[in-house]
């Protein structure tokens, strides 16, 4: 009969993202892992498989969060232009809350480049949704007859 868990897999993939945001995914060792995720080397390889399943557990754990926290903030606002500035406000305040701030996504993308194909598809997942997210909220209509399209739209210039 097995034995339960011992730990809380969400908080132990927080931690090993915290690692990996850091040194990543190279510079990251199995003991380093399991000393910040407060679990065993066993319950590691039995949880998450091996050192590289959890890291893409982690970069897509990481860019699902993410995303969903900045969509969340262009969505509260009242008109396009108020929503990018809660995103960027979200952003800017992440970052500067943090003295060292990192991030998963630029970091995998630092090491692996296009190289990995499963590190790849997930920060092109991550991209395209952000992307599409972005389109769905600028592009909606904001009043009768005339989408954010048209209300963003420059001025044609005089010659």
């Amino acid at each position: 009969m097995a034995r339960p868990k011992e730990f809380e897999s969400e908080a132990a993939l927080k931690n090993a993202i915290e690692v990996f945001s850091e040194h990543g995914y190279e510079g990251t060792s199995t003991d380093a892992l399991v000393q910040a995720m407060g679990i065993g080397r066993q319950s590691l390889y039995d949880t998450f498989g091996d050192k590289r399943r959890l890291y893409l557990e982690a970069l897509q754990h990481h860019t699902a969060e993410s995303i969903s926290n900045q969509l969340c903030a262009l969505n509260s606002a009242s008109s396009p232009v108020k929503g990018l500035a809660a995103m960027l406000n979200l952003a800017v305040s992440l970052a500067i809350a943090d003295p060292a701030p990192k991030c998963l996504g630029i970091s995998a993308v630092c090491e692996f480049g296009r190289s990995d194909p499963e590190v790849t598809m997930i920060t092109d997942l991550a991209g395209r949704t952000m992307l599409a997210g972005l389109e769905r909220e600028l592009l909606k209509p904001r009043q009768p007859g005339r989408s954010a399209k048209a209300w963003m739209r420059k001025p044609p210039r005089n010659s």
